[in-house]
């Protein structure tokens, strides 16, 4: 493990057990009132841990007109339509099924996989959702229309 330097960062004390480390820093100079407001709602839930992720930016979706938003939910809703399901419900089911072309699994409280957020869906993650919705409708018989 390499050490990365944080600027104006001031690390009170670290204790390593068992394969964790627990930094107490001064997290108005870290990371700002976010991680401000998460402490205090671990604080008041009288838990001691947090889930802490740290990576690259991420391109989102395009969205408006003629984007892979709408794109996707229009799809969505064209299935939709020919099965008899809901917009969202069938959205879902689109994206749980795009899992298995890279889309990204989260897990829910009880830690069962469940699809990331569209909402949360980089541009890359979106072409996934977009393919399986072809193949969906193509295993239904159906004929998309790409008019969004």
């Amino acid at each position: 493990m390499s050490a990365v330097e944080i600027p104006n960062a001031r690390f009170d004390s670290a204790i390593r057990e068992k394969g964790v480390i627990h930094i107490t820093a001064t997290a108005s100079d870290v990371f700002g009132p976010a991680l401000e407001k998460i402490l205090a709602i671990c604080i008041e839930r009288k838990t001691r841990c947090i889930d802490l992720r740290i990576g690259l930016p991420h391109k989102p979706r395009s969205t408006g007109p003629q984007s892979q938003n709408a794109h996707c939910w229009g799809h969505a809703r064209q299935i939709a339509q020919e099965i008899g399901e809901g917009v969202e419900e069938t959205m879902y089911w689109i994206l749980a099924r795009a899992e298995k072309r890279g889309y990204p699994v989260a897990r829910d409280k009880f830690g069962n996989p469940k699809p990331k957020r569209w909402s949360e869906a980089s541009s890359a993650e979106a072409v996934y959702a977009i393919d399986q919705a072809h193949e969906d409708a193509a295993f239904l018989g159906m004929t998309l229309k790409e008019e969004e």
